[in-house]
């Protein structure tokens, strides 16, 4: 239920406005009927358009739809020259570069390597993917070192990224990557699930030294018999030593506490090394399922801790049993960057305090009290400060809003005609250059057209300008008033939910199905319709405001009941109250550190942006003002909480 997902799926996965052809120009009726030729990937209709729309201001559109289709129909070799002259009749479009990369990817793809280099223009150097595609075609002998040095140096800090993993053929043909480094980095892909990357690497090696694919899919396949097979080895090779770590992950990540007894009796089978970095996966595995035994599997890893998420598991960990003096001590052995994430400043700072350290963790808190997010709002009323107050913004006028806003007009009409994505990609390419004020009069051009997640996106970036009634709207007030009322909801809390599922975007669909503006599961809205005796309901339904808001609104009052607060109905809406139910711990805890040790990274940042949009909420809709500690409480036990039956979602 990520807003991220939203912004990202919208395109395909929106159902379209009606909008009746008589209240159209032609030319409106021309694009839309190439936006939907090209959706069913029909060429003809497009260039039958692009012929009847002549010079229209949007004309770039269906060329540009026709070309990407011509192109992922397997005609990228013919639309060389066709690319280059929509480049030459449309010299500003921001459709260029799209179209440019997508004719790039499908030479080199299709192994046109001549077509492909020829096509790179001199701003594809700032482009990861087609760098790397370009040296993995041209690196020889003869390139110079300094050019050897960057390739290898893309091919190690990309390790996610396809193109730069081909580096590594051309890089073992100069003699630019040793064995050492090529054993740690299939140890690191195998880690990390990097497939294709870990083959690459594999084929890398000498021929006697690869791994051997039945032992890789055994090791996949059944990492405990795999580990057992490798106890009949006197001494382990490289190679079977990279396959056993990697199956003792995958054996940690089924069952930490049986992969901690095999680690326990038999990790002298590899170096000090290999020893420190199972017992950290070990100990990785089993915080994230939140075992008790994790922290001292912690203290057994030692050196192994190497790794972001490694530490950040540690100082969590630690946290859940409130070790204040091991939260300190992890956090301040992690690297500087990462050490001044506001979410390890604050849990430094509270770690000083409750060590009788105030006087240190003062300045931490001084610092972090000047945003208003998650650890600025819990820091503001520790501190008994009141939230910042803005500056005293002039009104934005008629004058200044007719100015901007034939900047913004491509991206205004291809959100009436409901082009999307397109229309949120020019709208954020429009207000790329803009200053404070006019990412403010961008805010209030979107806000009157009814487009709320751009209003809050330009609101978002006004700095000092940002206008709290633009950043945080309060869209379809009357409908939603009625839901929560009958609801006996926080109306500040369901604001604060949406914005962050949808934006308030009615129609919005995430690509895993989820619909409207509280995004509701079908399943999950089939269960709400039976409980609430809707009749002859279909799942489409849910994109309607009434129902989406209606069925919200009694599954949020559903959750709550179930789990008691706000902080853990907020998780459950996201991740499900059977998960919910299973991070608790035997005893009441703390409602922050609950939320700061939710296993899953989606969840817990989800928790943490809906309760501080409650509290902003709050304060927009004047309401009286509760500490964002006392909104999230004490976590109760499982024991104090209704039971799931089964059927509900």
């Amino acid at each position: 239920m990520k807003v991220f997902l939203i912004v990202l799926w919208l395109s395909l996965l929106t159902l379209p406005r009606v909008i009746c052809a008589n209240d159209l120009s032609l030319p409106d009726n021309l694009l839309i009927r190439a936006y939907h030729a090209h959706l069913q990937q029909q060429l003809n209709v497009l260039q039958s358009v692009i012929t009847e729309l002549g010079d229209d201001e949007l004309a770039d559109y269906p060329r540009y739809w026709y070309l990407v289709d011509k192109i992922n129909q397997g005609g990228a070799v013919n639309t060389v020259n066709q690319v280059w002259q929509f480049k030459k009749d449309f010299p500003h479009s921001p459709l260029y570069k799209s179209l440019h990369n997508a004719l790039a990817y499908a030479l080199y793809n299709s192994h046109q390597e001549a077509l492909f280099l020829a096509t790179l223009e001199e701003p594809d150097q700032h482009n990861v993917n087609l760098l790397c595609a370009k040296l993995s075609l041209t690196l020889n002998d003869s390139s110079s070192a300094a050019l050897v040095q960057e390739a290898k140096r893309l091919w190690l800090e990309n390790p996610d990224n396809h193109f730069c993993s081909l580096l590594i053929g051309p890089l073992r043909s100069v003699m630019a990557v040793d064995q050492h480094e090529l054993w740690q980095s299939l140890n690191e892909a195998l880690y990390n699930h990097q497939d294709l990357r870990s083959r690459l690497i594999n084929e890398a090696l000498p021929k006697a030294e690869q791994l051997r694919e039945r032992d890789w899919r055994q090791a996949n396949s059944d990492p405990k018999h795999f580990l057992s097979h490798m106890l009949s080895y006197a001494h382990l090779n490289p190679g079977q030593t990279v396959l056993l770590l990697h199956a003792l992950q995958l054996l940690a990540k089924e069952d930490p506490i049986e992969a901690s007894h095999w680690w326990h009796n038999h990790a002298s089978i590899v170096d000090t090394n290999g020893r420190d970095w199972g017992w950290a996966e070990i100990a990785y595995q089993g915080a994230l399922k939140l075992d008790p035994h994790a922290l001292s599997w912690f203290h057994l890893a030692k050196l192994g801790i190497d790794q972001e998420d490694y530490r950040a598991s540690h100082v969590r960990t630690a946290l859940r049993e409130e070790q204040w003096q091991e939260v300190l001590k992890v956090i301040d052995s992690m690297p500087l960057k990462e050490q001044k994430l506001r979410m390890w400043q604050y849990w430094k700072a509270q770690s000083l305090n409750h060590l009788h350290q105030e006087s240190t963790a003062q300045p931490i808190l001084q610092a972090l009290a000047k945003e208003s997010d998650f650890y600025g709002l819990l820091t503001q009323d520790e501190l008994h400060l009141e939230l910042p107050h803005k500056v005293a913004i002039p009104p934005v006028s008629k004058q200044e809003i007719a100015t901007l806003e034939p900047t913004l007009q491509r991206a205004i009409r291809l959100h009436r005609l409901n082009i999307k994505p397109m229309d949120r990609l020019e709208w954020n390419l429009a207000n790329q250059p803009f200053n404070a004020r006019q990412h403010l009069i961008a805010a209030h051009i979107a806000y009157q057209l009814q487009w709320f997640d751009r209003a809050i996106f330009s609101a978002s970036q006004a700095g000092p300008m940002e206008d709290i009634n633009l950043s945080y709207p309060t869209p379809f007030a009357s409908t939603l008033e009625e839901s929560v009322k009958k609801r006996h909801l926080d109306e500040a809390w369901v604001y604060g939910l949406i914005r962050q599922e949808s934006l308030f975007a009615p129609q919005a669909r995430s690509r895993t199905g989820a619909q409207g503006l509280m995004q509701i599961m079908p399943p999950t809205a089939r269960w709400i319709a039976k409980h609430l005796s809707l009749k002859r309901f279909l799942p489409d339904q849910t994109t309607e405001l009434a129902t989406n808001l209606n069925l919200g609104t009694y599954y949020l009052q559903h959750l709550l009941d179930q789990l008691n607060t706000t902080a853990l109905a907020t998780a459950g809406y996201n991740a499900g109250p059977r998960r919910v139910k299973q991070w608790l711990n035997p005893t009441p805890m703390d409602g922050v550190i609950f939320i700061e040790t939710i296993p899953f990274n989606e969840t817990r940042d989800y928790v943490k942006r809906v309760m501080a949009n409650t509290v902003l909420y709050s304060k927009r809709l004047n309401k009286p003002y509760i500490p964002l500690k006392e909104r999230i409480g004490i976590v109760p036990t499982v024991a104090n909480l209704q039971p799931i039956h089964g059927g509900e979602p």
